[in-house]
């Protein structure tokens, strides 16, 4: 789907493509301490090839490197996105997740990567099955970061985060008795995958935060992904009216009151680095 300038939920396009987003990749994606002889990378939920891109780019300017970036990615449409992205450069497309990410290749990876979507795993049992087929195709480094983790919030961003909700209920006219509970992410902490990662056999496991300032362009951007918007406005029983697109133009149209209303500019955010051996 693409993005309308009205703002409906259509994907995760509106959010990649701001200069933020490529910049937080950016960032990660040198944290990663890439070596000449990573000549086998995976981009687990490479999306539409932004992790990707960065990767390359990092890579390229080590001496001599010859390898292939291998993108791993379940939706069909954004696996040929990342292919006409990527037109000419190194890479493989496979289509799959990260629970069965050993099963489509013989051959092992050197560096595996997950790039801010670890926390789509909710049930632990799924998480570890993907952490141990990940393992089991990594021969030297598995590196992820998410923003959606319990300590992700800090200042005034805890507050923003309900009050931009209120708001947008607010828009559609939704009032209190209607409301549904908002469906988020955030359901492990820095301990908790730690723990996982420990659990499924990895070695020297080492995580950090890091944290953004967010302006509100960002959350207009996140507004318009179809995903979050359902899990942040899920639908309501007997309002058929209120479709995605209108929970999410809602959502879009709250973000820049709430700023105003924090006297904020800009929000921080934590995102949770991760890297662990196998």
């Amino acid at each position: 789907m693409d993005v309308t300038e009205e703002g409906g939920a259509l994907g995760y396009t509106a959010y990649a493509n701001l200069d933020f987003a490529r910049s937080v990749v950016r960032h990660f994606v040198a944290l990663v301490g890439f070596e000449r002889d990573d000549l086998a990378i995976l981009d687990i939920g490479s999306g539409t090839g932004d992790s990707a891109r960065a990767i390359l780019e990092t890579l390229s300017s080590l001496d001599h490197w010859k390898g292939v970036v291998s993108l791993l990615e379940p939706d069909t449409e954004s696996l040929r996105i990342a292919e006409n992205n990527l037109a000419g450069q190194p890479v493989l497309t496979h289509r799959g997740s990260a629970e069965n990410c050993f099963s489509f290749s013989e051959q092992s990876f050197d560096v595996s990567i997950w790039s801010n979507g670890i926390h789509y795993l909710e049930s632990q049992a799924s998480l570890m099955t993907a952490l141990r087929a990940i393992r089991h195709a990594t021969r030297r480094k598995f590196v992820a970061w998410s923003t959606f983790f319990k300590e992700a919030y800090c200042g005034k961003t805890t507050r923003f985060a309900g009050l931009w909700v209120a708001k947008a209920y607010e828009l559609l006219g939704v009032n209190r008795t209607e409301r549904v509970r908002s469906n988020n992410l955030q359901v492990r902490g820095q301990a908790d995958y730690e723990a996982a990662f420990r659990e499924a056999g990895f070695s020297r496991v080492r995580s950090a935060l890091q944290i953004f300032e967010l302006g509100p362009e960002v959350y207009r951007g996140i507004a318009m992904f179809q995903d979050y918007a359902e899990r942040a406005l899920p639908a309501m029983p007997g309002r058929p009216d209120l479709t995605i697109e209108k929970r999410s133009r809602a959502l879009v149209e709250a973000v820049e009151p709430i700023y105003h209303l924090l006297g904020a500019s800009t929000l921080p955010r934590y995102w949770l680095y991760m890297e662990a051996e196998p």
